[in-house]
């Protein structure tokens, strides 16, 4: 089944080291790619749907994502400027960041350093950055990257630090009670490893399965049900670059009832087979 979100495909096997900096735009619809997407805003303040909630950054502060996960970009404050750094998966494995850290990024969730003890270092890192990695700088790549593991060990022993989470990354307290359209996105969250339905995730939230759908694609850009596959998908691409499982195991495991069905929905995605896709990050 066709994902009617925006997913750049080619990123996959070319994935590349990149920054920009600018004022960012506001996103019609959910897009996700496949690589480690670093944030730093310089100043303004921008907000994410991202999964099933809206999560609000504010200048001075640090986030890192799996940017295979749907997020889409709704709020931004005028004169805003911030900083995209891509980081591609393969380097990001690589180093093999200590859990939590590592765990958290790998399942699809948004970090956000509000306490950010490197404000001012990061001020300078990425402007830094954003110039190494312009073609004609000179600058080898590998450079950046050490800068760049540096911070996030920082990061990750900063996280692993703190006691006990106590929110999910990125989640600010004393948020609104969930609408119904985010109550039936945490509900697919929840259990899109088991065999579950549109009647279901209505049922859920005590709607009409026709209305049910309607709002959410409103609200997200596309079906419950390519929400439901796009979770299952990401799923698998984080057991197939984390594990050596066999496919059918790892197909079988986020959700889907065959094989072909795994391979349709993976290839539709990500443009590549399950097999190509682990490949291409070693």
């Amino acid at each position: 089944m066709k994902e009617n979100i925006t997913y750049q495909k080619p990123s996959i096997l070319k994935a590349s080291l990149g920054c920009r900096f600018g004022p960012p735009g506001l996103m019609a619809r959910p897009h996700c790619h496949d690589d480690v997407e670093l944030n730093f805003l310089e100043e303004g303040s921008i907000t994410y749907l991202f999964g099933e909630k809206q999560v609000t950054v504010e200048a001075g502060e640090f986030t890192i994502f799996w940017a295979t996960m749907p997020h889409q970009l709704v709020m931004s404050q005028e004169l805003t400027r911030m900083y995209w750094l891509h980081l591609p998966l393969a380097s990001f494995l690589q180093w093999q960041l200590p859990n939590p850290l590592n765990e958290i990024i790998l399942n699809g969730k948004l970090v956000v350093d509000r306490e950010n003890d490197y404000n001012a270092h990061d001020r300078i890192s990425f402007k830094q950055w954003n110039a190494d990695l312009k073609p004609d700088s000179g600058i080898q790549p590998g450079i950046v990257l050490l800068e760049i593991e540096a911070r996030l060990r920082r990061l990750a022993l900063k996280w692993s630090a703190t006691p006990k989470q106590k929110e999910e990354p990125g989640q600010k307290k004393g948020g609104p009670t969930p609408g119904k359209v985010e109550q039936m996105a945490l509900f697919i969250v929840e259990h899109y490893t088991e065999p579950i339905n549109i009647e279901q995730i209505a049922s859920y939230v005590a709607l009409h399965a026709n209305y049910a759908m309607t709002i959410f694609r409103q609200a997200y850009g596309m079906t419950m049900n390519q929400y439901l596959i796009r979770y299952r998908v990401l799923h698998a691409q984080r057991l197939l670059a984390t594990t050596d499982r066999k496919i059918l195991d790892i197909a079988l495991e986020a959700g889907f009832e065959s094989l072909s069905g795994f391979y349709t929905a993976f290839e539709n995605i990500c443009g590549v087979t399950p097999k190509q896709y682990r490949v291409s990050l070693y």
